[in-house]
């Protein structure tokens, strides 16, 4: 055999050397492609490693072209070597690319890689059909290490990353060397013989197919390189001109300003906001520091974080600077290196105007202080609760309102403190607004720590807030506001002083009962009950006294009332009763005891006194069919009571309407009666029985009503008295009675005494006496010829003011006469305290003198003033005999008919005249 030598021609070198290293780039180019921001990303990731194993395989076979002794291959052997080569470099860079630790990555990838040019040469060496081989183990040894070394720094570069064309080219440059080394050194390795004996296989390819075919094979991979080398060159430039309009854009239309600055911190170029934002144009800030536009204060902490950004750091940081217009801006500036051939050489400043930001966030903060404030110091009870009704927040006041910890709160559902039978309304107002979205108010009553409730009045607000649906409840204590419209429905209802049910009160029952009679329920009666003598009370003892009297009158109305009676307070003295009955009977047996319990006397703060009660009563349906009718026809019935003389009941008939009808109008005449001069005087003289002397004239007020004509005082004089009018009507009589006087004097006659009816409301009056005397200073009258007439009813009203009152009269010298004694209630203890100098006794005690049982009564009436040492009148002396009588009797005063009935003060002096000249004849 003989030994086959190498013979490489610098041709053969050239091109082997292209392939590897055309290859290689070519290879590591489409690998870089492989990512999914690339077209083809799969078709690149398998094609790389297959071209990669062309080169491989491609240079193993033309290599060894130009040897001395024709060689024959393998065509099997051929395509195993291939497909060898291209599985090997797969597994390379499936090895770097798969995993994310660089050592395991590289080094993997370098065995592989070394691992497969070894099989594809052992491959190579079993291919050739006419040679033997023989191995060099010490040139096996260098040619794993030596190609191993420098595709480990390859794959290092590979792992690091392709952006950088430093990378592309030692990538390319390691990785092709190792191609070519190893070729060598395996080639070097072998020491082949020509074997001429070797059996020819079936499948053999000559020396001339074998290069034909490699080289088809390096011209695809010569053309794919340049193909891509191309469109990887034309993708760079779109790219890169892609990046620049970008980046142009970016850097000019760029909201917030973005500054280059060298190494020393000045300003190499800037883009339109920078100018818009700072106020100083590009001129003014190139080439300028930055220092110069911050303040110093500021210096320190800008050079920080430019130094810290040169040494490859980012930074953001808040600052200030002046703008050009000298004003104070707050910028908020991120800084990053400018970093060109891996060094840096500037920092990029972006800078965003936040003075507009750090003011509204400064109002924000001082808002949210505030809201903060206002949540812990307000007295309101603020709560946010979720749909669930679980509190998010609980304001600091539920301690000072309630006495729960916030925390405490916190563990409770927000309806779980409302009270049991508010509850259920609570729940529903909730649902509700969970389902309306509208906001709500409503009041609850809410357990306190104690255990006690107190009344919330809540509003709540659905609000939305991050996507969540939440319940805004503020709520404030009104507890003393619902005591108070309670207390206020209360007296709406019911009398204030009293406590019993007022006049609204009682009209809506009445209209009830009204509304709910029917045959099967029956009727029902309404009884008004009235003070006689409240007026009095009050005067005479103060209004205190009064009060209590009504207290004390209630009192003893419930006491004598059933429970099915309805009992209120009308107004002033004025009192209703309504009994579910309407029978007469029972109804006066009723109306009896309550009289009865009403004449009682009353005992209040140290005063005791009597008064009385009068009662009307109306039936229903019988005496009314409506509201206004039955309660008009009660009060007529009082009226009619007390007309017949009070402390009595009437019920309600047709001829009480008629009179209350008479009475209404004369009431609606008495009213202008004064001003329209219907009121005059009449004059009744007073002889001395004995001696037929004048002693006097009694002063007699008469009413003429324009369509009823003459009333008599009988039935005008109490109208007066409780329509209030009787003191002014009392004052018009005194002033006209000494007008009067005064004219009787000028036409000569002489002045006489005149007895002048007083009612006992006008004698309790402390200013009366005072009154008086002005009048008679005004019409310089003496006091001497003026005497006052009190009645009976002078003892219902007698109080310390009554005598005190009495007692100064007397003192200006005015006598007192009790007039109609014997008529009403006289109180001879009371008698004895007055100051009377006359009694006028009583019409009915002289009317039968001639009976035996008359004259005794008058008889012992007579010694009784005699005794109190009392001038006695004696009033409706009509005939002879009567006169005859009181001769017998002393020296007594007569008045009546028998002499003269009441005359005008015109005919009273014609009457004088008469009389004067037939007492000149007797004598």
């Amino acid at each position: 055999m003989d030994l086959i030598t190498f013979n490489y021609e610098p041709f053969t070198l050239f091109f082997i050397a292209l392939l590897s290293f055309s290859g290689s780039y070519t290879s590591i180019q489409l690998f870089h492609q492989s990512g999914e921001n690339h077209k083809f990303p799969r078709l690149k990731k398998w094609f790389s490693p297959v071209l990669l194993g062309l080169t491989i395989w491609s240079i193993q076979y033309v290599s060894v072209i130009r040897y001395d002794n024709p060689i024959y291959y393998n065509q099997l052997y051929f395509i195993i070597g291939f497909i060898v080569a291209a599985g090997g470099c797969f597994l390379a860079y499936h090895m770097i690319h798969s995993t994310d630790f660089k050592w395991r990555a590289v080094t993997g990838s370098a065995v592989a890689f070394t691992g497969t040019i070894k099989f594809v040469h052992v491959i190579y060496g079993y291919s050739m059909w006419n040679v033997q081989v023989d191995i060099k183990w010490e040139i096996v040894f260098l040619s794993l290490v030596i190609p191993f070394l420098i595709s480990l720094a390859a794959f290092y570069f590979i792992f690091d990353g392709l952006n950088a064309s430093t990378n592309i080219l030692r990538s390319t440059s390691s990785l092709g060397l190792g191609i070519l080394i190893m070729n060598y050194l395996c080639l070097k390795s072998l020491v082949l013989w020509a074997s001429p004996e070797a059996v020819q296989p079936a499948f053999l390819m000559t020396e001339r197919e074998t290069f034909i075919l490699v080289s088809i094979a390096a011209f695809i991979l010569i053309v794919t390189g340049f193909i891509f080398q191309m469109l990887s060159n034309q993708r760079m430039r779109r790219e890169q001109d892609i990046k620049r309009i970008r980046l142009h854009s970016l850097f000019h239309q760029n909201p917030y300003a973005i500054y280059a600055l060298d190494s020393r911190g000045r300003v190499v170029n800037c883009n339109p906001a920078a100018e818009k934002i700072t106020g100083y144009p590009l001129e003014e800030l190139i080439n300028k520091s930055y220092r110069a536009f911050v303040p110093k204060k500021y210096h320190k902490e800008a050079l920080t974080n430019f130094f810290s950004t040169l040494r490859g750091n980012t930074a953001e940081f808040q600052t200030k600077i002046i703008s050009g217009i000298n004003e104070e801006l707050t910028i908020k500036v991120k800084s990053f290196p400018i970093v060109y051939q891996e060094k840096i050489n500037g920092v990029y400043a972006i800078i965003q105007d936040i003075t507009e930001n750090v003011h509204l966030k400064l109002k924000l903060s001082e808002k949210e202080n505030h809201y903060r404030l206002v949540s812990e110091f307000s007295r309101e009870l603020i709560l946010l609760m979720d749909s669930s009704g679980t509190p998010k927040f609980v304001s600091p006041s539920h301690f000072n309102t309630l006495g729960y910890q916030e925390e405490e709160l916190l563990q409770y559902n927000a309806l779980a403190l409302i009270h049991p039978d508010d509850r259920e309304k609570a729940e529903r107002t909730f649902a509700t607004i969970k389902k309306t979205c509208l906001p709500s108010n409503e009041i609850f009553r809410y357990k306190m720590k104690s255990g006690d409730y107190i009344c919330l009045e809540s509003s709540v607000v659905p609000i939305i807030e991050s996507g969540e649906q939440y319940y805004l409840v503020t709520s404030r204590e009104i507890t003393e506001r619902i005591e108070l419209e309670e207390k206020l429905r209360f007296l709406a209802y019911h009398d204030s002083l009293t406590h019993i049910p007022n006049r609204g009160y009682f009209s809506s029952r009445l209209e009830e009962k009204i509304k709910e009679f029917s045959e099967e329920t029956g009727g029902f009666s309404v009884m008004i009950l009235d003070f006689d003598r409240f007026k009095w009370v009050n005067d005479t003892f103060g209004h205190d006294t009064g009060d209590q009297l009504l207290i004390d009158f209630v009192a003893r109305v419930k006491d004598n009332i059933d429970k099915d009676e309805f009992f209120s307070r009308l107004g002033g003295d004025e009192f209703a009763l309504i009994l579910p009955c309407n029978n007469i009977e029972h109804i006066k047996s009723r109306s009896d005891k309550l009289l009865k319990a009403l004449q009682k006397a009353w005992k209040i703060k140290q005063h005791e006194f009597i008064t009385t009660s009068s009662i009307g009563i109306a039936r229903y349906p019988m005496d009314g069919k409506d509201f206004k009718s039955i309660l008009a026809h009660a009060d007529q019935a009082l009226y009619h009571a007390k007309s017949k003389g009070r402390n009595t009941s009437s019920f309600y008939t047709s001829i009480i309407e008629e009179t209350y009808s008479r009475r209404t109008t004369i009431e609606n005449g008495l009213r202008v009666a004064l001003e329209q001069n219907h009121f005059f005087l009449v004059y009744q003289p007073q002889i001395h029985v004995q001696s037929n002397e004048i002693a006097g004239v009694e002063v007699l007020l008469r009413y003429v009503h324009p369509v009823l004509g003459m009333i008599s005082p009988a039935e005008f004089i109490p109208l007066c008295e409780n329509n209030g009018m009787i003191d002014e009507v009392t004052h018009w009589v005194i002033k006209k009675a000494l007008e009067q006087q005064n004219s009787w004097t000028e036409e000569g006659m002489p002045r006489m005494k005149m007895a002048i009816n007083i009612s006992p409301s006008t004698i309790v009056n402390s200013s009366f006496a005072e009154v008086l005397n002005k009048y008679f200073k005004a019409w310089n009258v003496s006091s001497e010829y003026i005497e006052l007439e009190i009645t009976e009813d002078v003892f219902f009203e007698y109080s310390s003011q009554t005598l005190q009152t009495l007692t100064e009269l007397e003192k200006m010298g005015i006598k007192l006469a009790l007039d109609d004694f014997g008529s009403g209630y006289s109180s001879l203890r009371q008698m004895k305290e007055l100051p009377l100098h006359k009694i006028k006794i009583d019409k009915v005690f002289i009317d039968h003198v001639e009976s035996d049982r008359d004259r005794a009564f008058l008889d012992s009436i007579l010694d009784l003033t005699k005794k109190l040492e009392s001038t006695v009148v004696c009033e409706g002396v009509e005939s002879k005999k009567q006169v005859d009588y009181l001769v017998s009797k002393g020296d007594i005063i007569a008045q009546g008919y028998y002499y003269s009935i009441p005359l005008t003060a015109w005919e009273f002096k014609h009457w004088y005249e008469n009389y004067k000249m037939q007492y000149a004849i007797s004598h």
